[in-house]
């Protein structure tokens, strides 16, 4: 799916794009270069959050709407500021120091909650996987890269002093109002970690105040929650990358081993909105309608059974 394509059945929707950012001169162009071009954009707003760079220098470049914070107050309090001065309905966040950012990935995120499947998506970035949360498969709950609706933002009761919790905070909000969130993984996607940007002591004690503070707030029930409530696209993703490798090297014994693959591919592509357009269309594939029929009919009888056993969990432990 083109999804840069189907966002101007939206154009009627005004976005705001907001963008906090602290000490960020050297990577926040990469990131404006972006979405200053990105056409669906009703306005851009970079929050500087008292940098003692020049950073502000660097955002002057572009064709954005800047706000000055004297002091460092925080990205909640940052992100808050942003949101105030915003006059679109639909809200999209970025980070500052991504690694990587194409307008594909903004364009699946607006996308998937303009078209109602969800509530708030989130961009799982690659890079993260190689840092501590990472390892434990939680990074994907504080992506930095959302979109969400700015009326359900403004009931969540942020304070300017969540800081880093703002996310998390975010996601329990919505799990809590069964709200919908989507984990969109992104190979593509890196972020500038702490340590390279404050050296490995001070940014692996960074990582670890933080960790602290959201555990705390968050509590084991509270990850356990955000697992079961996020929906996570990783594992597949990586499953349907396989497999368009294996079909496109012609890796497959006989025709029914490569439709067996072809349906296993349109399968993940139905769930998960996956881009296979590219080269499904230049693979040779048999019986086109009946392929698409088993892939929605194996779809259905998965959702159906994986509802079934998360209503049961539910009850037991009054989810």
């Amino acid at each position: 799916m083109d999804y840069f394509n189907e966002l101007s059945k939206f154009k009627d929707v005004k976005v705001s794009c907001i963008i906090a950012a602290y000490n960020e001169e050297r990577r926040i162009s990469a990131v404006l270069k972006v979405v200053e071009n990105f056409p669906f954009f009703d306005e851009i707003i970079v929050v500087n959050d008292g940098s003692q760079d020049l950073t502000s220098e660097m955002v002057k470049k572009f064709d954005v709407e800047l706000i000055e914070h004297p002091k460092n107050r925080g990205k909640a309090a940052a992100v808050l500021t942003g949101v105030k001065k915003s006059s679109g309905k639909l809200l999209v966040f970025i980070d500052a120091d991504l690694v990587g950012l194409t307008q594909e990935n903004i364009s699946k995120m607006m996308f998937l909650v303009l078209n109602g499947n969800y509530k708030m998506t989130i961009l799982d970035r690659a890079g993260d996987r190689s840092a501590i949360w990472g390892w434990t498969n939680c990074a994907r709950f504080f992506g930095g890269e959302r979109c969400l609706w700015k009326k359900d933002f403004l009931k969540i009761g942020i304070s300017k002093d969540n800081g880093y919790l703002m996310e998390i905070i975010m996601n329990l909000f919505y799990i809590s109002n069964r709200m919908k969130i989507r984990n969109i993984y992104c190979d593509n996607l890196y972020t500038v970690h702490q340590y390279t940007k404050v050296g490995k002591v001070k940014g692996y004690w960074n990582y670890f105040k933080m960790s602290v503070k959201i555990v705390r707030r968050a509590t084991i029930f509270g990850f356990f929650k955000q697992i079961k409530g996020i929906e996570d696209d990783h594992k597949y993703f990586r499953e349907y990358r396989k497999l368009i490798t294996r079909v496109s090297l012609n890796k497959y014994k006989n025709m029914k081993e490569k439709f067996k693959l072809l349906s296993r591919i349109k399968e993940l592509n139905f769930r998960f909105n996956f881009d296979y357009q590219n080269w499904f269309d230049k693979v040779k594939v048999p019986n086109v309608s009946k392929l698409k029929a088993k892939g929605v009919k194996n779809y259905k009888k998965l959702k159906a059974k994986s509802n079934g056993l998360i209503s049961s969990f539910s009850r037991l432990i009054k989810f």
